[in-house]
């Protein structure tokens, strides 16, 4: 374009196409646990690891959870524990349920 009043001539290009595709979302396959956690009895101060192996065909992602019942549900998760394993407390007398999601 010549704008002849002031000069200036401009000029202007355009890029290539790119094609963008969006796919539907999937379902991550669901892992597979080969080593559940065991139980475990400890003196108070003594150790009382727990762990879980499991395998899946992505990045696997760890919570761990506890109950006063023996259920995996409504239980409590527990901050920071998101590992494969999980040292739990037994500065207290008592009997505590543990798992993991």
């Amino acid at each position: 374009t010549d704008n002849s009043k002031t000069g200036v001539k401009t000029a202007s290009t355009t890029s290539s196409v790119a094609k963008v595709t969006v796919n539907s979302l999937t379902n991550a396959e669901a892992p597979a646990i080969s080593g559940q956690p065991e139980d475990r009895t400890a003196s108070v101060g003594g150790t009382a690891d727990l762990s879980v192996t499991a395998t899946a065909g992505g990045t696997l992602s760890y919570q761990w959870y506890s109950n006063t019942e023996n259920s995996t549900a409504d239980g409590t998760p527990l901050a920071g524990e998101t590992h494969a394993s999980f040292s739990a407390p037994t500065n207290m007398v008592g009997t505590t349920h543990y798992y993991v999601v």
